[in-house]
């Protein structure tokens, strides 16, 4: 069996596109780049291979992108809306269901807290006719004076989640927003995505000689690494997971010497502390993305690679990861099964 792991994407469509088809796994059709409604994905050779991708498709933050045909900013922008309308239209095919495996990042959990905000505090008692105003008088509020609702704001709770709004915004979401032309049909088509109810907090494939761990970092927190682990019949992937450990799991840099919480350099994870988890545990691969720390075109072998960094967002014709001729023995899966996905109830 052959893996194929897929590293953050930020809207990069034409990378996605490109990968996908030179490995032969599927092919899209774009009739016309403008419109991200013309997609066709016909699947080509699965028999043989899973795809795994790490999370981080939205939020296209102006680094540099795959532009094959040419196109201007306004065009490019709307990569995000595609990759997630192929992604769904992956998700949403019976037939190859145990074949594509999406995993969350941490700009999708931003998104997730700013819809949050949109759908739960800010629409709550608007008038349905003057929703898309509404929305637009939203963005023209953050793009303006985007600390103005803060101020005026009287609910604290209120004013939390529409911090939540703007950071996301500012951290890539506006192009999000604009992929599908405008935040009403940002919000409809997000809210009835499918695949966006299943997203996993973590993979672990049990291959012959060990184990394959895949998140979309690797937590600083040793105690959560060891829980994750855990196989026992008390160990179940059907619990509400709380935010610490989806914390660790989506925004931890100690392993590249940053800390998540300033972004100041700290003193980075040694592979002696850490030694007896992957022996006792039969790690022979953890796989992550999250920070780009190479603008190599080829994944980043770290501890002798035992820890693979797959993030190479940014860097036209970079690489997957592969790993071929896999006896997988099984696959377990651990859904990211925040409260915030009652937003896509």
């Amino acid at each position: 069996m052959k893996v194929i792991a897929i590293g953050d994407l930020h809207g990069d469509f034409y990378r996605f596109k490109r990968i996908l088809e030179e490995t032969e796994t599927l092919n899209i059709t774009e009739k016309d780049p403008n419109n991200i409604e013309s997609l066709e994905i016909n699947f080509k050779n699965l028999e043989d291979k899973i795809v795994v991708f790490i999370g981080d498709y939205v939020d296209w933050r102006e680094e540099q992108l795959e532009n094959p045909l040419n196109l201007n900013k306004t065009q490019l922008i709307k990569g995000t809306a595609k990759i997630l309308k192929s992604i769904n239209i992956i998700y949403n095919n019976q037939d190859f269901k145990d074949k594509f495996y999406f995993l969350i990042g941490n700009h999708e959990d931003m998104m997730f807290k700013a819809l949050d905000f949109i759908v739960n505090y800010y629409l709550k008692d608007k008038e349905k006719e003057s929703i898309e105003k509404d929305l637009e008088d939203l963005i023209n509020i953050v793009s303006e004076t985007p600390y103005k609702l803060i101020y005026e704001s009287e609910n604290p709770v209120f004013a939390e989640k529409y911090f939540n709004f703007i950071n996301w915004y500012f951290q890539g979401g506006k192009n999000t927003i604009f992929s599908f032309g405008s935040t009403f049909n940002f919000i409809n088509n997000i809210l009835n995505m499918k695949f966006f109810k299943e997203l996993i907090l973590y993979l672990k494939l049990y291959v012959s000689d060990g184990l394959i761990f895949f998140a979309h970092t690797f937590p600083d927190d040793k105690e959560t690494l060891i829980n994750s682990l855990d196989n026992s019949e008390n160990s179940k992937d059907t619990k509400i997971i709380d935010d610490f450990v989806i914390n660790q799991f989506l925004w931890s840099r100690r392993i590249w010497g940053i800390d998540a919480f300033n972004g100041k350099y700290t003193e980075a994870t040694k592979f002696e502390e850490i030694k007896d988890i992957f022996e006792h545990n039969k790690i022979k691969h953890f796989i992550i993305g999250h920070t780009r720390i190479s603008k190599n075109t080829e994944p980043f072998y770290h501890f002798d690679g035992k820890i693979i960094n797959i993030d190479l967002h940014g860097t036209p014709l970079s690489k997957p990861l592969i790993l071929e001729n896999l006896n997988i023995a099984n696959i377990k899966r651990t859904n990211y099964l925040n409260s915030l996905i009652n937003i896509f109830s």
